[in-house]
C-alpha cells in the first residue's frame, strides 16, 4: 500500500478521531487517578497537549525555556505526534478502504466526516491503533526501549 498520496491534511484529520482516548492512556502512565479524572474535561486538542508537555517534562529540558521557544517545542511535538497517529491509521486501512480514502482525496471532495466514516467502517481498531502509536512514540522521542522500560 502507497501512502505517498495522502494528504498531511487528512493525516491531521485522522489523529483527531481516537487522541481524546488513547493521549490520556499515554500521557497519564505514570500519573495518579486525580489528574487522569481531570483529563476527562479536556478537548483532544488539550489532551495532545498535555502528552506532548508530558513527554517535554519526561524528558528533562523544561526548565530554563523561554516561553517562545516552549511553546514552539509543543506546536512541533503536537505535529509529529498527530502525524504519526494519523499515518497509522491510515497504514491499518485495508486496500479497499484506501482506495476509497485516495479517490476522494484525488476527486477534490474530502470532508474530514469521510475519513472519520472510512476508519469507523473500515473493521480496524483505531482505539489500539492510536495508543500504541502514542506509547511507541513516547518510548521513542524519550530513547526508551524494552531494556531500559524494565528497569525503570
Amino acid at each position: 500500500m502507497n501512502d505517498s498520496n495522502i494528504n498531511d491534511n487528512v493525516v491531521a484529520d485522522a489523529a483527531t478521531l481516537n487522541i481524546a482516548e488513547n493521549a490520556e492512556v499515554a500521557a497519564s502512565q505514570n500519573a495518579d487517578n486525580t489528574q487522569a479524572a481531570s483529563l476527562d474535561d479536556l478537548s483532544e486538542e488539550q489532551l495532545i497537549e498535555v502528552f506532548a508537555e508530558t513527554l517535554l517534562e519526561e524528558k528533562g529540558i523544561t526548565d530554563g525555556l523561554d516561553d517562545e521557544v516552549h511553546n514552539q517545542m509543543i506546536d512541533d511535538l503536537k505535529e509529529r505526534i498527530l502525524f504519526q497517529v494519523n499515518r497509522q491509521l491510515i497504514a491499518a486501512l485495508p486496500e479497499e478502504q484506501f482506495n476509497e480514502l485516495n479517490a476522494k482525496l484525488d476527486s477534490g471532495e474530502y470532508k474530514e466526516e469521510d475519513l472519520l466514516n472510512i476508519i469507523e467502517s473500515s473493521g480496524i481498531n483505531a482505539e489500539e491503533i492510536t495508543q500504541k502509536t502514542l506509547l511507541d512514540f513516547r518510548n521513542a522521542y524519550l530513547g526508551n526501549t524494552p531494556e531500559t522500560e524494565q528497569n525503570n
